[in-house]
Formats: C-alpha cells, structure tokens, sequence
C-alpha cells in the first residue's frame, strides 16, 4: 500500500490562503497525485486531534470537516491518524513526540505499508 503522511495546517490551510477554493484547489492536485500513484492519506497534523483514532470521525464545528468533505467528494481516502505520542519526563509530566516519532509508531503498527511520503510544512 502507498501512503501519503499528510499534514494540514500549513499544506492545505495556509495563512496566505484560507479560503475554501483554495484549499479546494490544493485537495484536487493531491487527489490527482492520489490517483496517479495509487495512495490513501494519513493525517499527521496538529489538527488531528479534532479526528477519532477509532473512527475517523471528525468533531462537529471543526473546520477540517471541510477538508474531508473536499477529501470525499474529490475521492481521497483517508486510513488514518497518526498517535499522539508522549514520553514521561518526570513523574507527572510528559512531553509530546515529534511527527516523525508519531510516523514511525504508525508504521509500525501498519506493516501493510509498502511505500509513503510526507508532505509536511515543517
């Protein structure tokens, strides 16, 4: 299987372009790029907490349901999210992994995945 590791927030929606046709426009040329390689995406942005692990569901009000509404009608299918992934830096707090930490825990769990890149901001 082929994967795109998609990140949101600065990819999709950017501060130079918030509209909705612009994020329209970008979904289709990763829908292309989806097709001609044959890829389902993962999200792996911070706005993925707004995404059920379980179901993929996204939370009512959130603004990346317009991004899977673009993703269903431009035929994008999204597989899943990344985990959140923290370590335990003392004995009542932890810190959040990087993505690629989150990535390679995915992976893992995941060996069905042959092939994946990441279109990250960062």
């Amino acid at each position: 299987m082929n994967v795109i590791f998609l990140d949101i927030d600065g990819v999709l929606d950017t501060i130079h372009y918030k509209s909705l046709e612009d994020i329209e426009r970008k979904v289709k040329i990763l829908a292309d790029i989806c097709k001609e390689y044959n890829c389902k995406v993962v999200i792996e942005a911070s706005a993925k907490d707004a995404i059920d692990e379980e179901t993929l569901e996204v939370a009512e009000g959130s603004w990346v349901n317009d991004i899977f509404y673009f993703f269903k009608k431009y035929g994008i299918e999204c597989i899943g999210r990344t985990p959140n992934v923290t370590i335990k830096t003392g004995e009542n707090s932890y810190i959040s992994m990087w993505k690629e930490d989150e990535i390679i825990q995915y992976l893992k769990g995941h060996p069905e995945i042959e092939h994946y890149c990441i279109i990250d901001d960062d």
